[in-house]
């Protein structure tokens, strides 16, 4: 069935046990579906996180590395090495693609304060409803979370 477009039925089960179950488990729920269509599909669906490296501490949604006794929010490090200077207490690091596990230097975005930082994510809030309302995006009361729609449209 490569080719074929998904069912919701479909993306709904993906959504719901993708999670949980390999592609290969999933086959059981999906007949017409191959492994690998399913692991495809499930790659592009699913953020895939990447992985903690020994070295570093995460704590809550953010790495953090111990220098000289003291945890650092990993992005403030490769901010502050890249700038080749100490951020300061006001200054804070938006990671671009709102992953905060992503601190590659081309994901990060020096604000001057905290207000800077909270008008960046107020926007992406924003587009976040435009395209709600656009249909490009849903919600799924049933596993509560929002995806991107398959047919929608764009303007």
């Amino acid at each position: 069935m490569n080719g074929i477009a998904w069912s919701v039925e479909e993306i709904y089960i993906l959504r719901k046990f993708g999670p949980l179950e390999s592609p290969k488990e999933l086959t059981k729920r999906l007949p017409k579906r191959s492994i690998s269509a399913i692991g495809t599909k499930k790659y592009m669906l699913f953020i895939k996180m990447q992985p903690v490296p020994e070295k570093d501490w995460k704590i809550g949604p953010y790495l953090y590395r111990r220098i000289n006794g003291k945890l650092i929010a990993v992005h403030r490090l490769v901010m502050e090495k890249f700038l080749g200077r100490k951020l300061t207490k006001e200054e804070r690091v938006h990671h671009i693609d709102c992953n905060p596990r992503n601190n590659e230097l081309n994901n990060l975005y020096l604000c001057s304060n905290h207000s800077h930082h909270q008008r960046i994510h107020t926007k992406v809030t924003s587009f976040i409803e435009e395209l709600f309302h656009r249909g490009a995006i849903s919600f799924d009361k049933n596993i509560g979370t929002y995806y991107i729609t398959e047919d929608a449209e764009y303007d």
